[in-house]
């Protein structure tokens, strides 16, 4: 990633798909670096990172959400298919944003039900306003507790009206496996 941002500035897609994986490389020094090297970046599909922030010499904490849109201003459509650690609470609170389009949060396994929700509450009051196409589809259902081993395999039915209603032309695919 380091070595495409000093050569290539000017690049719009960025696709990772981690063999094997910088642990560091959600930092938030190289994240900045990076995009204050490739400003142009509309394209970022990161399929199946590991989505916390690593902090040299303490615990892994929280991916920020809101530092990748403020560093990524032109960003229009993100993939995160198959991440880990990927919760969807970071989807609530993370700030910025405001050019996406798409989003993919394809087979996130520690992705909940409960923050899906908030999220899409969060799109009827207006959060990303741009935002026209969310892919929430999991094999193994959404979670409901913290380790992932209760699922869900559906998203609130009203909550869906609403959006629907609020943005006719809005694209929400939410696939689940059948869980018997």
């Amino acid at each position: 990633m380091m070595g495409l941002c000093e050569y290539c500035p000017l690049v719009e897609r960025y696709v990772c798909i981690p063999i094997p994986f910088e642990p560091d490389f959600l930092e938030s020094s190289r994240l900045n670096k990076f995009g204050l090297k490739c400003p142009k970046i509309t394209t970022l599909a990161l399929n199946g990172c590991k989505m916390y922030t690593y902090v040299r010499g303490g615990d892994d904490r929280p991916f920020d959400f809101g530092m990748l849109f403020k560093v990524f201003h032109e960003l229009k459509y993100v993939d995160f298919s198959g991440c880990t650690g990927l919760t969807g609470r970071e989807l609530v609170t993370g700030g910025g944003g405001n050019n996406l389009e798409v989003m993919i949060l394809r087979n996130c396994e520690h992705l909940k039900q409960v923050a899906v929700e908030q999220f899409i509450e969060a799109l009827i009051g207006g959060h990303l306003r741009l935002l026209r196409h969310l892919d929430i589809s999991n094999i193994k259902g959404l979670a409901l507790d913290d380790g992932g081993t209760q699922r869900s395999f559906r998203v609130s039915p009203i909550l869906i009206q609403q959006l629907l209603e609020q943005r006719p032309n809005f694209c929400l695919v939410a696939e689940f496996s059948d869980p018997s």
